[in-house]
């Protein structure tokens, strides 16, 4: 088990608002994009609000080729529920 410093969790947090993906972050950093995805969105006042467009394009591409709603949601960094919606609706 990895066990990232406050020194690395602050950078985390910051290239996460820059527009890094949870997903990219845990495979540099050998810890779980759900973990990561956990501190950033509930200590990060700076995270994302909402999904690009073409983040929600490749939510449904990758869901209609059949990947888990569990595994696209530590990959965006949000929960399954708003992985779900996107991947139903037809648009952004």
């Amino acid at each position: 088990m990895t066990t990232l410093t406050p020194q690395q969790w602050a950078e985390i947090r910051q290239r996460y608002a820059d527009g890094e993906s949870a997903w990219d972050l845990s495979k540099e950093l050998g810890v779980s994009a759900r973990t990561i995805a956990n501190r950033v969105t509930t200590r990060n006042p700076l995270r994302k609000p909402r999904l690009t467009e073409a983040q929600c394009r490749e939510i449904r591409r990758r869901r209609a080729a059949g990947e888990t709603l569990a595994s696209l949601s530590d990959s965006f960094g949000v929960v399954t529920s708003q992985i779900s919606k996107i991947a139903r609706s037809e648009d952004a």
